[in-house]
C-alpha cells in the first residue's frame, strides 16, 4: 500500500509541476516514504511492478555496466523516474494512473489507515530523535528500544491519537526525561533517551482518558510524500464511508415500506370480481371513467453532467425530459433493490461521449439495478406495490436519491 501512496504522490507532484518525470530522488529536498532507504524499496518494488521505468537525462555515474558494455543495472537515486509507455500518451498517463490507483486505494481503507501509522510512526520517532539531539544534546534512541518506541506509538495512533498529540505527549516526555537526567548523575550514554520510551509510553497511558493538547510538528521533521497523500485518501474514505451508510439506512427503509403499503394498497383497491360472461365485461368496460388530465407529480433528473434536480410536472412533462427531443419514447427500468422507484431512460438518445451518463450507472448499481450503459438523462419516480403507474417522489425517496448521489459522487468532490 505504501508502493501505491508513493506512486499517487508522484503522480501529484508532476502533474502540479508540468513534469514528465521526477527525480533524481538522491537530489532532492524531501523524500516518498520519510527515509531514503524506504524511498529505494519504494522506487525498486515500483519499477519490478512495471509501474515506472527509469529515463533520461542522467549520468554514466547513474548506470552500472557489464564487461561488453551492456546495461547491467541503474542506481535508483541518481536517475529520473517515469510513468510507462503501456499507461497512455504522455498527456493522459497522469490521469489514467491516478485514476486507477485513487480507485485502487479507495477499495481498502484499512490498508490506508495501517501504512498512514507506519508513516506517522517514523514521524514521531524522528520527532523524539531530534528533540534529544537539537535541543537537550542527547544521545538518539538505543537500538534496543527503537522496538519498543515504535510499537508504543503504533498501539497510540490505532487506539485514535492523532499525530499532533503524540507530538505533545512525547514534548512531555522528553522534557521529564531530561529533567530526571540531570538530577541522576553518572548516567551511561543512552539511558535518557531509554528513559524518554519508558516515559512515553507512561505518558500515552495516562492521556487515554483526559483531553491532550496537539502540538505542531516543527519544521525541522521531514514531511514525507505520502504523507499528504494518505490523509487525503482517508478522507476521502470516510466521506465515502459517510455516505454509503447513510443511503443503506434511507434504502432499508424505504423498502420496509413496501410491504405495509402493499396491505394498504388491497385494503383500497381489491381485486375486481369475475366476469360471468363477456356482456357483463363490456358493460364494465363501458362504465370505467373516462382518463382524465394527469396530475403533477414530483420527480427527479439525473444529467449525463452528473447533476441531479428535483422537478414538478405531469408523467408526460417527466417522459419529454430524457428522451431529448421531446418525442416521449422511453424504457422504463424497474429497480429491483429499491422496489418503490423507477425509472425512465429515452429511447432515441444518440449514442455520443457527451451523452453517457456515468453517474447514472453507477446510481443504478447502487440502488439495485446495475446497466452497462445509460445514455442521456434519467428520470426517477416512484410507483406502488400495486400498481406501476407513475407517483410523485416522497420526501424520503427524494433523500434516498440524493444519498444515492452524494455516494457516487463523493470521490469526486473530495
Amino acid at each position: 500500500m505504501t508502493a501505491a501512496l508513493a506512486l499517487l504522490a508522484i503522480t501529484e507532484i508532476m502533474t502540479k509541476a508540468s513534469n514528465k518525470a521526477v527525480g533524481p530522488f538522491g537530489k532532492l529536498d524531501y523524500t516518498l516514504t520519510g527515509a531514503t532507504d524506504g524511498d529505494v524499496d519504494v522506487l525498486r518494488e515500483l519499477h519490478q511492478g512495471r509501474w515506472l521505468v527509469p529515463t533520461p537525462p542522467t549520468t554514466l555515474d547513474a548506470v552500472a555496466f557489464n564487461d561488453d558494455d551492456s546495461v547491467r543495472a541503474v542506481y535508483i537515486k541518481l536517475i529520473p523516474w517515469t510513468l510507462p509507455r503501456w499507461m497512455g500518451g504522455e498527456e493522459g498517463r497522469n490521469k489514467y494512473a491516478k485514476s486507477a490507483l485513487e480507485g485502487h486505494l479507495e477499495r481498502n481503507p484499512e490498508d490506508i489507515r495501517k501504512a498512514l501509522i507506519d508513516v506517522e510512526t517514523n514521524m514521531v520517532i524522528d520527532y523524539l530523535n531530534g528533540l534529544l539531539g537539537r535541543k537537550y544534546r542527547e544521545d538518539p534512541i538505543p537500538e534496543h528500544r527503537l522496538l519498543d518506541a515504535h510499537t508504543t506509538v503504533k498501539d497510540a495512533l490505532a487506539a485514535g491519537f492523532t499525530l499532533e498529540q503524540l507530538v505533545a505527549v512525547a514534548w512531555s516526555a522528553t522534557a521529564g526525561s531530561v529533567a530526571w537526567g540531570q538530577r541522576t548523575p553518572g548516567l551511561k550514554p543512552g539511558s535518557v533517551a531509554a528513559a524518554t520510551v519508558t516515559n512515553l509510553s507512561r505518558r500515552i497511558g495516562y492521556a487515554s482518558d483526559r483531553p491532550v493538547p496537539e502540538y505542531e510538528l516543527p519544521n525541522w521533521v521531514p514531511r514525507p510524500a505520502v504523507h499528504a497523500v494518505a490523509l487525503r485518501m482517508q478522507a476521502r474514505c470516510d466521506k465515502l464511508a459517510e455516505a454509503m451508510s447513510t443511503f443503506f439506512d434511507l434504502q432499508q427503509r424505504v423498502n420496509s415500506r413496501q410491504a405495509h403499503e402493499m396491505e394498504a394498497d388491497f385494503a383500497s383497491h381489491p381485486f375486481p370480481r369475475q366476469q360471468e360472461n363477456f356482456k357483463g365485461l363490456a358493460e364494465d368496460l363501458r362504465s370505467a371513467p373516462q382518463a382524465k388530465a394527469e396530475d403533477p407529480i414530483s420527480y427527479a433528473v439525473l444529467s449525463p453532467s452528473g447533476a441531479i434536480t428535483f422537478e414538478h410536472g405531469t408523467p408526460s412533462e417527466m417522459r419529454n425530459s430524457v428522451t431529448g427531443s421531446g418525442s416521449g419514447f422511453v424504457d422504463r427500468i424497474m429497480i429491483e433493490g429499491t422496489p418503490t422507484v423507477n425509472a425512465y431512460v429515452g429511447e432515441l438518445v444518440p449514442a455520443t461521449a457527451e451523452n453517457r451518463n456515468t453517474i447514472g450507472v453507477e446510481m443504478m448499481a447502487l440502488l439495485g439495478e446495475p446497466q452497462d450503459v445509460v445514455l442521456g438523462s434519467i428520470a426517477f419516480f416512484a410507483v406502488t406495490p400495486t400498481s406501476k403507474a407513475p407517483r410523485g417522489l416522497d420526501a424520503e425517496q427524494q433523500a434516498l436519491l440524493r444519498a444515492a448521489h452524494d455516494a457516487v459522487t463523493a470521490p469526486l468532490h473530495s
